[in-house]
């Protein structure tokens, strides 16, 4: 885990909903993906 001295909590609590946020946007994006490959 990252823990950036100086950082105050509340940022580093922002920055690692920012990045569950962005995995699970990629997540849903392949299934999607998946989904769609799989109807042609």
């Amino acid at each position: 885990m990252f823990i950036h001295e100086g950082l105050n909590p509340l940022t580093e609590l922002v920055i690692w909903i920012s990045y569950a946020v962005m995995i699970i946007i990629a997540v849903m994006a392949v299934s999607i993906f998946i989904e769609f490959t799989k109807k042609e």
